[in-house]
């Protein structure tokens, strides 16, 4: 078998169907992607990428980026995905665990980095360019328009089996080496198949996907996949367009593009034609749901999703039900069909314990680490317990054992950044002896602030716009922080005088005039 099978025969089946639409006017149709498809995946087999090869893939997200991915997957490739926005340093070093033997570069990022300034000016715009990494025997392969715009007929696919990592993502990390998530040829179909299961039976002819496995989806199940681009209010505007227009009938993303909406007073009432909204990424509250449910015709169903990059979909709740809940925790909901959930309570008197998930789509295992163990469940870090609500057993998050912030719908794993951080704001004079990142509930934004905490090791201190500037610089803009606070000692506990950030977060939300969350 081979893993593009089932997205490029969706297409064989329905060639003129609109399979992919650009908010720029780009379109594709499902034949005219195949045989895209096809012709690049014969380019890239002239120049030598062949099965089991982890090609880094450096193309703007759509068209061309699908076009790309199918190829690799048809040649036999290993796709791999790294998030920009997370600092050059960062990025490098993520790129140097996984050692590429190819970079897929499109040509328009490679112009960006022979013109000087031109990162950092399109950086003041939310637009990340990835550094080009420097790997010893990487390959760099450019793809112009002209590559990505080859058709062939007809291609011979390469044969991978279930057990074959055919896709690389980074989920982060709570340590200096975060985790570097393999996929193999089974686990990737589990993924896209939960996606289907969480949302059910519905009719759905125009789907706005968010993410590159959304597209994937959609193009499986024989539906229209509209990308969207841009970032903060604006990708939201553009969402909303389609919204109103009718184009579009479902959608998933992340909660923070309606909190943008919401929050800029630019939706008031929706059309009937959306039926299905899909939420990511956690938290949503009860308050914004019932905003959002406001908004929305009586047609429509909001789903709210609780998952992870290592296995994708894991419960879904409607937001009715979210709404309704009034007990502690954070209502998750029901575990899909074909996912178990067991609670791991290492205090045999409590009904809170550590979520385990076992699951058809659940990763190969973490790059560089053993592999995943067939009867081996993922422990989430996250704590949960069950209720019956509505004669069902649902899932209720008590809380996090990962010190992880999740703002914007971004996960931000602070461990990776604060030792970069503080080599840094040393490099030029001793300033702090250690730094720290610690999430605050912004209940206006309800999502999460950032907050940056510095231990002063100098009487001699820089301003808060230089400390600013310079996190920005290591962390990039998806991670840099909301507020910076100096302090002449950080709060420790324990014998062993660990790092008290519960203690940080109490201070930080005393001065930012907050409750503890």
């Amino acid at each position: 078998m081979n893993p593009a099978s089932p997205f490029l025969s969706a297409c064989q089946e329905n060639p003129d169907r609109l399979a992919i639409v650009e908010l720029n006017g780009q379109q594709i149709t499902g034949g005219e992607l195949l045989h895209r498809v096809y012709g690049l995946a014969e380019h890239l087999r002239s120049l030598g990428v062949s099965k089991g090869d982890r090609v880094l893939v450096q193309v703007p997200p759509g068209i061309d980026l699908s076009i790309t991915m199918l190829a690799v997957l048809w040649v036999g490739g290993v796709v791999v995905l790294l998030e920009s926005g997370v600092g050059d340093q960062i990025y490098s070093e993520r790129v140097q665990q996984i050692a590429p033997k190819w970079l897929l570069i499109h040509n328009k990022l490679q112009w960006v980095h022979r013109l000087w300034g031109m990162r950092w000016l399109l950086a003041n715009f939310d637009i990340d360019v990835p550094p080009i990494p420097d790997v010893e025997q990487m390959q760099i392969i450019t793809l112009t328009n002209r590559e990505l715009s080859l058709s062939t007929q007809d291609s011979t696919p390469t044969s991978v089996t279930d057990t074959d990592d055919v896709i690389i993502v980074f989920t982060g990390g709570t340590t200096s080496a975060p985790k570097c998530v393999r996929y193999s040829c089974a686990a990737l179909e589990g993924f896209l198949a939960h996606i289907h299961l969480a949302i059910g039976d519905r009719p759905i002819e125009r789907f706005l996907a968010d993410t590159p496995p959304q597209v994937l989806y959609a193009i499986q199940m024989g539906y229209t996949a509209y990308v969207n681009k841009g970032r903060k209010l604006k990708r939201a505007l553009s969402m909303l367009k389609l919204i109103e227009t009718g184009t579009i009938d479902a959608c998933f993303t992340s909660p923070y593009l309606w909190m943008e909406l919401i929050k800029a007073n630019k939706v008031s009432s929706l059309p009937d034609s959306l039926h299905t909204i899909m939420l990511g990424s956690a938290p949503v509250t009860p308050r914004f749901l019932q905003q959002l449910k406001d908004c929305t015709s009586t047609n429509t169903q909001i789903l709210c999703i609780y998952g992870m990059t290592e296995v994708g979909v894991i419960t879904v709740v409607e937001a009715t039900d979210k709404i309704a809940w009034r007990g502690e925790g954070d209502l998750v909901g029901k575990p899909i069909s074909t996912i178990t959930v067991e609670l791991n309570t290492s205090d045999h008197t409590s009904d809170v314990g550590e979520i385990v998930v076992h699951s058809p789509s659940l990763y190969t295992g973490y790059l560089g680490r053993e592999p995943r163990q067939l009867d081996q469940g993922l422990a989430t870090g996250d704590l949960g317990r069950w209720e019956m609500i509505n004669d069902q057993k649902m899932l209720v998050l008590a809380g996090r054992i990962k010190d992880m912030i999740i703002r914007n719908g971004f996960n931000i794993y602070p461990q990776t950044f604060e030792t970069q951080l503080t080599t840094t704001l040393n490099q030029e004079q001793q300033i702090v002896h250690q730094s720290a990142l610690v999430g605050v509930w912004n209940p206006q934004r309800e999502d999460e602030d950032v907050v940056l905490f510095v231990e002063w090791t100098s009487s001699d201190r820089p301003s808060l716009d230089w400390l600013h500037k310079k996190a920005t610089l290591v962390c990039g803009h998806q991670v840099a922080p909301d507020h910076i606070f100096g302090l002449e000692q950080f709060p420790v506990t324990g014998r062993q005088n660990k790092l008290d950030k519960k203690a940080l977060r109490i201070y930080a939300e005393q001065q930012l005039g907050r409750d503890e969350g």
